[in-house]
């Protein structure tokens, strides 16, 4: 076990505070990508609770640093110790909020702070009325640390109770820090016997590290994880090493000064022995001149010797080396003995092994050595920081290897993921179009029939009519008949081209033709809706190997699916140019509107079959599945990418290349 020295408890807090913060930055870096209003509600007051204990953890550090190293500077103390505790309350309550969301409201506002902050006030004045009227003379730390850990522990219980075993990796690291809490009153309480001191600043590091695991295990993010993996590991093992290091290096200073302080006691020890036996009273043996020249004389050599205790036959003789490098001198008869250490002086004076008086085989007293720590204090402050600083270069380096690593894993990972979802899309709109084809061809069939009876019959009423004269309003019903069966049988013929697998009549042609080709079949079109037409088509290397009737069946739909987006004229941009997909050579066709956009909500339903965003009777739904259909069987892809109030494009990629399949 380590000893219970300042030094020891600087590094100790100096490692949880830097657990605390690190727990903080993850925190703060989770709720910053956290798009999700509940979980960031919860990410909040998480990150709130290890803001404050880190400022609590930072507080103490201070005030033990002050006190090792300037121990007469210490008026407000009490002050900012009262201060941390406060704010190791106020951390613990936003903590357990934290934990119990199902009674925080849906929006942390002002207000809520405002309740948390007033509700604090009675967890802070509770201590202090506990020590005011409790007639045990605690310290106030000890209800407040009572307190905390009653708390810690009942939200444990709660969240433990409503989620059941599921809950319990969440719940640990509250139980540990309730642990560290109530080792921390018990040491208060047993006047600070310092295995509890030990044991409380153990049960926070397991609670911190337990807490950090949490946050790992419910981080979705790789970066956050990874910073938070390598820093946990640079901490534990800085931190241990320094302690390491520090009581190595106080065990082996201690030794060497029992080694040079032997020559000391012997004399001393010898001394006592001899006078005793020649009977001169105990306190004329204490103050004995050679006993004072002696002690006076080693202060001298050795220079961190800080004071000198006998204790013999019932009276004590202290003798002291003042900072103002003065000596004192003092006896005390049994009872009047002041303590052994003196409190401002824990952490820079330790007491070496005591030396036992013998005569006649019975004890007679001891002597005691104080050893100041000065020395072995200043050196263990430079290993520390040497070792924190070889640290984090070393940290540094690593994260920012590793870091770019993990991002561009990271990346690589999204991307992939991306694809796997666009293909897992393509697929269940495959799977869609397959079902609607087989549908579509049954009833095709069964409404083709007496769609066609329905257009002859038509037909054969409306001569009649007019050889008859029938009144016109007569005919114009007729004529509206025969215009309604001729719609069904253009929709009962898109139907049949869409479920019918027609093979393809592939061959070399030039794609830039079969667009001149569309175009002009579009142009009186355009040119009656002003819409103006730009092309910008590459001249070279447009050759593939396709089905020009089908492709420009494709190109053909697309311009009038851009027309009918322009009714009040516009402009259609058409272009072609070599691009690369999947690792080959392709050419990509581009046909944009300036018309009024696509909501982004039907984008992922428009290659559906009978989707359709144009007014009712305007069409069938069938002309991009269709569409979609033919660009696939050549091995290719369609895009869209629309925005409303800014027009949309539709991009086609095909297989560059002019040889055929069996050719290449």
């Amino acid at each position: 076990m380590i000893s219970l020295t300042l030094e020891n408890v600087i590094i100790l807090t100096v490692f949880q505070l830097l657990i605390s913060g690190l727990i903080l930055s993850s925190t703060g870096a989770v709720l910053y990508l956290q798009k999700y209003p509940f979980v960031r509600k919860i990410l909040t007051l998480v990150t709130a609770a290890f803001c404050l204990y880190s400022a609590y953890f930072l507080i103490e550090v201070g005030l033990h640093y002050q006190n090792l190293s300037s121990p007469g500077v210490v008026a407000l103390t009490p002050q900012w110790d009262s201060l941390a505790h406060a704010i190791e309350t106020a951390a613990f309550l936003c903590l357990g909020l934290s934990y119990l969301p199902q009674y925080l409201p849906e929006r942390l506002g002002a207000r809520f702070w405002a309740l948390v902050a007033a509700g604090i006030v009675p967890f802070v004045a509770g201590p202090y009325v506990a020590q005011h009227y409790w007639a045990g003379g605690l310290e106030r730390s000890f209800f407040a640390s009572l307190l905390n850990g009653v708390v810690l522990a009942g939200v444990a219980g709660m969240h433990l109770r409503r989620k059941g075993r599921k809950g319990l990796f969440s719940e640990a690291p509250l139980y540990t820090l309730a642990a560290a809490q109530f080792l921390r009153a018990a040491a208060q309480g047993l006047e600070s016997p310092e295995w509890l001191w030990i044991a409380e600043h153990t049960a926070t590091l397991v609670g911190l590290g337990l807490f950090a695991l949490v946050v790992d295990a419910r981080s979705n993010n790789l970066q956050v994880r990874f910073f938070l993996r390598l820093n946990l590991i640079f901490v534990v093992m800085a931190s241990l090493l320094i302690l390491i290091v520090a009581e190595t290096e106080r065990r082996e200073y201690l030794g060497f000064a029992e080694s040079h302080a032997e020559e000391l006691s012997e004399f001393l020890r010898g001394h006592l022995i001899y006078f005793h036996g020649r009977g001169m009273p105990p306190a004329e043996i204490l103050s004995s001149p050679d006993i004072i020249r002696k002690i006076t004389s080693d202060f001298g050599r050795l220079v961190d010797l800080r004071r000198v205790r006998v204790t013999f036959q019932g009276w004590h003789m202290e003798m002291s080396h003042r900072e103002d490098w003065t000596v004192s001198h003092d006896m005390y008869p049994n009872g009047a003995y002041p303590l052994a250490q003196r409190l401002e002086e824990q952490g820079r004076v330790a007491t070496l092994t005591p030396v036992p008086v013998f005569y006649g085989g019975q004890q007679l007293g001891k002597i005691e050595l104080d050893q100041g720590l000065q020395t072995i204090n200043a050196r263990i402050a430079r290993q520390m920081r040497t070792i924190f600083l070889t640290f984090t270069v070393a940290v540094f380096v690593a994260a920012g290897l590793f870091g770019f690593t993990v991002r561009h894993a990271n990346k690589t990972i999204q991307k992939q993921f991306e694809e796997l979802e666009k293909t897992h899309e393509q697929l269940a709109h495959a799977a869609r179009l397959a079902s609607a084809g087989q549908l579509a061809s049954g009833v095709a069939h069964e409404i083709n029939n007496p769609a066609g009876i329905i257009l002859t019959t038509a037909d054969y009423l409306l001569r009649e009519a007019q050889k008859e004269s029938i009144p016109d309003a007569f005919q114009e019903d007729l004529q509206a008949i025969r215009r309604q069966a001729r719609r069904i049988s253009n929709i009962v013929s898109g139907l049949l081209t869409f479920s019918r697998h027609t093979p393809l009549n592939k061959q070399r042609t030039d794609l830039n033709s079969i667009l001149q080709q569309s175009i002009t079949l579009l142009t009186p079109r355009f040119r009656e809706q002003q819409v103006q037409v730009e092309q910008h088509l590459q001249e070279r290397a447009s050759l593939i190997f396709a089905d020009p009737d089908r492709l420009e069946q494709v190109f053909v739909n697309l311009l009038n699916n851009a027309a009918d987006a322009l009714p009040t004229g516009g402009t259609v941009r058409i272009e072609s140019a070599a691009c690369h997909a999947d690792n080959r050579s392709c050419l990509m066709v581009s046909i944009a509107d300036t018309g009024s956009g696509i909501p982004e909500e039907h984008l992922k339903s428009i290659f559906d079959p009978f989707f359709s965003t144009k007014t009712k009777g305007q069409g069938t739904g069938l002309g991009l599945s269709i569409s979609y259909g033919i660009v696939r069987d050549h091995g290719g892809q369609i895009e869209v990418e629309s925005k409303v109030g800014h027009g949309t494009v539709f991009r086609v990629h095909l297989p560059a290349g002019g040889a055929s399949d069996e050719e290449l």
